[in-house]
């Protein structure tokens, strides 16, 4: 009954709103981390990570769904329009990223970038620094 529910509210959605969303997945990280709670982003690619908007991926998010998300991009600072393309990806938080992914603004209301995986990330290693006599 959700998913048909979910179904309808995705088929009415352009004929409702003006919103272009963009939809997806992030998988479990294979540690085992899970991915629900995380923060998610969308950004233009030229203009970068100043700005962007969020959501919180599973139940605390907008979608209220496990492993889900569901971004407006209207609420960037500068709005998407059709034809523009957004990276999405999840912002390294707790040793784990995911991402980036690109998602191109169709038009149609809703939008389905590729699905990710939580993965770990490996911190960067300490260069020495050794100075140089002259």
């Amino acid at each position: 009954m959700k998913g048909l529910a979910l179904a309808m509210f995705l088929l009415l959605l352009p004929a409702v709103c003006a919103q272009n969303y963009i939809y997806g997945w992030v998988f479990d990280a294979p540690d085992g981390e899970d991915a629900n709670g995380y923060e998610i982003i969308a950004y233009h690619p030229e203009v970068g990570m100043d700005d962007y908007v969020s959501d919180i991926i599973g139940p605390g998010g907008l979608s209220s769904a496990h492993n889900q998300y569901i971004i407006d991009c209207e609420a960037l600072l500068n709005p998407c329009s059709i034809g523009d393309t957004l990276n999405v990806e999840v912002y390294p938080q707790n040793g784990h990223k995911a991402g980036p992914v690109q998602v191109t603004v169709s038009g149609w209301g809703i939008d389905f970038p590729a699905n990710m995986t939580l993965q770990r990330v490996r911190p960067r290693p300490k260069m020495a620094y050794f100075p140089i006599e002259v």
